[in-house]
């Protein structure tokens, strides 16, 4: 490609990459532009609509807090509680209050569901609209129901308020969202007052607003359900994108943010607002829709690019005209000097930098002519120095063997290969040495072994004596205590039966007592029974002693009743005292016998400590003689082993200079190929300087 040619092409392509950053930059700052234009109108559009939501919201959550003070204010629970006329008047009092309430809401239903298994006979007060009139629902039960477990019901007992899943009602033929909240009474669970919320009207009033030319609006729930999309395979927000599922399940309480995401290959954009009741409303613009000014820019500058190039072209062609006749020639001169003819000049007088470039070639071939001149000089020198270096590293190598020995006038007569022979004869002796020191090395580590293994046995021998000394003089201890222990008990025993006698003779004392009574019960018995036989000779004037009488003779019986009780139980404790006392005099027998056995169990111990004495003195006499024995047994074995670490760096040392001398070898056979090479190069390099015309 010729000169003027790459001019050309340079100063397009520049021209070209130049426009095309520009356009990058310019379209990245418009859509970063009409990206945040679009979030902007996009907020403002999510939140005129959340106002309207939340009015709606609240008015749902003002209705429920009307019902809640109706019973808090009104409710005297203790009062009617288990008396339904009360309870019914009671409803149709609330019921009453709850339909003004309805009606100044604008609201078309509301309920209270009671809590019966805490609260028995307050149920159901449920009103709603029904062909244009509000009506009363028929009274039923929750707690037992199939419905117990449902949203409406168990979420605001969890959570204490709740918005339940949609849900369709026939009645009405609408969708609708039940908002319960629980209210207590006196720490316990009262009931749940509740309105139903028309999500079809919000369905309605987002459908009908347009973002851009397809964009539309999305409201989700708390959980990421899909309460409006205008795709109804659309249910749940991770059907949006990852991204937006997260919204909900990272517990973000972010209130308002923008998310990209891309829903069946069209890019949008998800820019939400979050509601006081943890709804999300979303505005879902599509992202060409957004960018669509930035295509038509783009359309404008390819245009200006498209003349810029053009432009740039023209310009080109007359510069690199300019610029390529005396680049011409000085490619002629270049084309000579590369055929050797240092002598060529190159007449320019221009003074632009293409004159300097041929003032400095001129110069340039110039010194090119010395320089080589010196260089054919200096490559003879070189040349004679490699022969004469040649020669002396072969006699280096090979000693008397070189084939340039006679030649040379300062010679070696034993070379590398001979000092490598010496080396591997003393490395053989060495290796023979650190063998056999090691055989003996092992002989006696085993001697040695073997002796600490049994002064180990005889330590550990002479500890377990030492324990059972000590053990024996606990046990000799603890035996004494327990026969001490065992006499305490024995008098402890005796007291007890002194004690048993005493309550015998208590209850003997006891006994007669109660026959005593039993006597008096009899005779009041009978002075009962002759006072109501003169209390009937009496006539009417002696009816009221002939009631003493009775209650007399009553008591009397009542009397007899009790002592026989009083009776048995003085015979169960005299029994019990009898069984108590042959149960002491058995312990006081067992005692006496524990008292002998402790004292023959302290006199064993005592023999058994003598013993073990005695034995644990030979055990250390002979435990002092193995230590000796190991003591020397370690001194020789260390002597031997520091002989053999030293034969065993011996050898090491001999296997590196044998190592260092090798690689020397390796290294001057190396070299002396390299001089051998060195040589040829000069040779050619002679051949080649020929080449230039000086």
């Amino acid at each position: 490609m010729k000169i003027r040619t790459k001019i050309s092409f340079s100063i397009i392509g520049s021209i070209l990459v130049t426009s095309l950053i520009l356009t990058g930059i310019i379209t990245f700052q418009a859509r970063n532009f009409l990206r945040n234009d679009a979030i902007t109108i996009m907020n403002t559009i999510t939140e005129a609509e959340a106002i309207k939501i939340e009015r709606k919201i609240d008015n749902v959550k003002q209705v429920v807090e009307n019902i809640i003070n109706i019973y808090e204010k009104t409710l005297d629970l203790e009062k009617i509680r288990d008396n339904q006329e009360l309870i019914d008047s009671y409803e149709d009092e609330v019921e009453n209050l709850m339909e003004g309430i309805i009606v100044k809401a604008g609201t078309r239903n509301a309920w209270w569901q009671g809590n019966t298994k805490a609260f028995g006979g307050i149920s159901l007060v449920s009103i709603k609209e029904l062909g244009g009139k509000l009506v009363r629902d028929e009274k039923w039960d929750v707690i037992g129901s199939e419905f117990e477990q449902d949203e409406w019901w168990a979420g605001p007992i969890k959570h204490g308020t709740n918005w339940s899943e949609p849900y369709y009602f026939d009645e009405w033929q609408a969708n609708l969202i039940s908002y319960g909240k629980r209210l207590d009474y006196k720490g316990q669970f009262l009931g749940i007052a509740g309105v139903e919320f028309y999500i079809d009207d919000l369905k309605e009033a987002l459908a009908s607003i347009k973002i851009l030319q397809s964009g539309y609006m999305v409201l989700l729930n708390e959980r990421g359900d899909i309460l409006y999309h205008p795709d109804e395979k659309i249910t749940k927000a991770s059907d949006l994108s990852k991204e937006i599922g997260e919204i909900f399940t990272s517990n973000s309480q972010i209130k308002n943010a923008s998310i990209n995401f891309n829903l069946n290959g069209e890019d949008k954009l998800f820019v939400y607002t979050r509601l006081s009741n943890g709804w999300v409303l979303a505005a879902n613009p599509v992202a060409k829709e957004m960018y669509a000014k930035v295509f038509d820019l783009q359309k404008i500058i390819i245009i200006v690019l498209l003349v810029i190039i053009v432009l740039g072209f023209m310009y080109s062609l007359i510069l690199s005209t300019s610029l390529a006749k005396p680049i011409k020639e000085m490619a002629l001169k270049f084309k000579s000097l590369a055929q050797g003819n240092i002598k060529q000049k190159i007449n320019l007088k221009s003074k632009d930098e293409i004159g300097e470039m041929a003032k400095e070639f001129n110069e340039f071939t110039d010194k090119l002519g010395k320089t080589i001149f010196d260089i054919q000089n200096l490559t003879s020198e070189v040349s004679n120095s490699n022969d004469i270096l040649k020669k002396s590293m072969d006699n280096l190598i090979n000693g008397e063997e070189s084939k340039y020995y006679k030649e040379l006038s300062t010679k070696l007569k034993r070379g590398i290969f001979q000092l490598n022979h010496s080396i591997e004869v003393v490395l053989d002796n060495v290796r023979n040495q650190t063998a056999s020191t090691e055989e003996s090395l092992a002989a006696l580590e085993e001697i040695s072994a073997t002796s600490q293994f049994i002064s180990d046995n005889i330590k550990t021998t002479e500890a377990s004596f030492a324990e059972t000394i000590k053990i024996a003089k606990n046990s000799s201890k603890d035996i004494g205590e327990m026969s001490q222990s065992i006499g305490e008990i024995s008098t402890s025993m005796n007291l007890t039966n002194m004690e048993i006698d005493k309550l015998k003779t208590i209850s003997d004392n006891i006994g007669d007592i109660v026959t005593a009574i039993n006597s008096i019960a009899e005779k009041t018995n009978l002075l009962a029974l002759n006072a109501a036989i003169e209390a009937a000779r009496a006539g009417e004037a002696g009816k009221g002693f002939a009631v003493v009488a009775d209650e007399i003779r009553k008591l009397a019986e009542q009397t007899n009743m009790e002592t026989d009780k009083i009776s048995d139980l003085i015979e169960n404790v005299r029994k019990g005292v009898d069984n108590v006392r042959e149960g002491g005099v058995i312990v006081n027998k067992k005692v006496e016998a524990g008292l002998k056995l402790s004292q023959l169990s302290i006199e064993n111990i005592n023999r058994i400590t003598e013993h073990a004495l005695k034995n644990d003195s030979d055990i250390k006499e002979i435990s002092s003689s193995i230590n000796e024995q190991v003591t020397a047994s370690n001194e020789v074995t260390t002597a031997i082993d520091t002989i053999a670490q030293s034969s065993i760096e011996i050898e090491s040392l001999s296997l590196d200079t044998s190592s260092i001398s090798n690689d020397i070898k390796d290294s001057l056979i190396e070299k002396q190929d390299l001089i051998n090479s060195l040589n040829e190069l000069v040779e050619t390099l002679k051949k080649d300087l020929d080449f230039f015309k000086i």
